[in-house]
């Protein structure tokens, strides 16, 4: 037997389409926010208790340097979750342990560290976190 819901809500090629309870989307390209900065951009989109951030960072962006004035404090607070899109960035965390990320990884990066892009190719990463909020907010 056919949900007589589901059967109602068919999209192109007879796959059902959910409605706005079971499934929400929002672009990037159209943010809620977007916060700037030198050599970068935070885009970040709020859907109920998610928050998406798209980081593009330009090739000289560091963080002690670009985000540090903006926040006052001595490296990044802010819990990152996510993906690598394109380009690569540096970390050194206050303890001194250091990993390079790039296109493809899944990254969780703790609280207390510092950052810069690797190269000449323009660094894009999707954070999902609560955290995101945060991120380069005057504190």
């Amino acid at each position: 037997m056919v949900d007589s819901r589901l059967a109602q809500k068919r999209g192109k090629g007879g796959r059902a389409m959910a409605d706005s309870q079971t499934l929400k989307a929002k672009s990037v390209e159209s943010p809620d926010e977007t916060r700037t900065f030198d050599n970068g951009k935070v885009d970040i989109v709020h859907i109920d208790e998610v928050t998406a951030g798209r980081f593009t960072l330009e090739p000289g962006w560091r963080w002690s340097e670009n985000v540090e004035p903006i926040v006052g404090t001595d490296s990044c607070q802010v819990l990152h979750t996510g993906y690598v899109v394109s380009g690569r960035m540096h970390l050194v965390h206050d303890d001194g342990s250091e990993q390079e990320i790039g296109p493809g990884e899944v990254y969780i990066i703790r609280p207390g560290h510092d950052g810069w892009i690797v190269g000449d190719e323009t660094y894009v990463g999707v954070d999902f976190s609560r955290e995101t909020e945060r991120y380069a907010k005057e504190g």
